[in-house]
């Protein structure tokens, strides 16, 4: 463990992470993307704008990442950030999970797409409970066998940019 480069940038670390809080606007502790934040930039309906499980699955397990390392280093983790790790775990489940998986984006509404990789980190990274594991992974291969594609089902052919349409 490297913990002197760590310590050495301790404060540019929680700096970081206060601006990755600052990334949503509406105080739901979700972190909302902007244009050209993501490969869901190549969905029009999405526009760049909005929320996705893939980024909020990867917010919730940096927080879990960064308290682990303050209790390795004896630094206290900010209340701050401990209260968001808990809020946006409570508010992905709230509004991403639809009973059988979590779906790819909210943009004024819910989309129930199965995106696959952010489901998998929620699995991998322990943030789906036990249930949600076991109905994810069912999801997964009941819909797909064993080479799941990005999503599922396919976006609408009007919602794919011109380069998806392309290939």
């Amino acid at each position: 463990k490297d913990t002197k480069c760590i310590i050495k940038n301790f404060y540019s670390l929680i700096l970081a992470f206060k601006w990755l809080k600052s990334q949503h606007k509406n105080n739901d502790s979700l972190v909302e993307e902007k244009s050209l934040a993501s490969w869901m930039d190549t969905i029009v309906r999405f526009k760049g704008k909005g929320k996705t499980i893939y980024t909020n699955i990867l917010a919730w397990k940096s927080l879990d990442s960064m308290e682990k390392i303050c209790k390795t280093i004896n630094k206290n983790f900010p209340e701050d950030l401990k209260t968001w790790k808990s809020r946006i775990k409570r508010k992905i489940n709230q509004k991403f999970w639809n009973g059988s998986y979590y779906s790819d984006y909210i943009y004024r509404k819910r989309y129930d797409y199965f995106e696959t990789g952010g489901n998998i980190l929620a699995v991998v990274f322990g943030f789906a409970d036990k249930n949600q594991r076991k109905e994810i992974l069912e999801n997964m291969t009941g819909t797909f066998g064993y080479l799941p594609s990005t999503n599922y089902p396919n976006y609408p052919q009007e919602d794919s940019s011109i380069q998806n349409q392309l290939f």
